[in-house]
């Protein structure tokens, strides 16, 4: 009998643990086959924190060469990146900045100077507002705003901002 009760109480915290993991991340699949167990080998229940990234362009020239980059978009629990422009975009693959919700964002890249300026500006406006919060951001990912000179180094930045969000995890 206290085997099938045990049973029971095991097969109720499972499902209750899964129940709350697939409802963190939007329903998606089970925490333990998520990229970031994987990657540090682990196999754990345990969500790293949501991250909105937005890579900031003056126009959409400056994204010339970014379908080369590897990580911008991964299935399941992952950094949701916005490729955005301070120019009115012409292509729907490319936000304009002004509609961004820009309380939600974690993390900006700048891809140019005007943009590097336009990202400091909104974070030091956001940073006014005593109600936000990067969270454990502020340690994985000190400075909210960082300058990419090139794709590589954007590719570069990308995989840390990997590594950022597993560790929240």
């Amino acid at each position: 009998m206290y085997a099938a009760i045990y049973r029971y109480k095991h097969e109720f915290q499972q499902h209750n643990q899964a129940q709350h993991c697939a409802t963190a991340s939007g329903g998606g699949t089970l925490v333990n086959s998520r990229p970031c167990a994987q990657a540090l080998g682990e196999n754990t229940m345990s969500m790293p924190l949501p991250l909105n990234v937005v890579i900031l362009a003056s126009s959409e020239a400056g994204f010339h060469g970014i379908k080369k980059l590897s990580g911008l978009s991964k299935p399941g629990v992952s950094p949701r990146y916005t490729l955005a422009t301070l120019d009115s975009p012409s292509s729907r693959k490319f936000s304009d900045f002004k509609a961004t919700d820009q309380s939600k964002v974690g993390f900006w890249i700048a891809l140019d100077e005007s943009s590097a300026q336009q990202c400091r500006k909104t974070v030091a406006a956001l940073k006014s507002n005593p109600g936000y919060s990067r969270g454990f951001y502020d340690t994985h990912l000190p400075d909210p705003v960082v300058k990419a000179r090139s794709m590589s180094e954007l590719q570069k930045i990308i995989d840390e901002v990997w590594e950022a969000f597993c560790a929240t995890s």
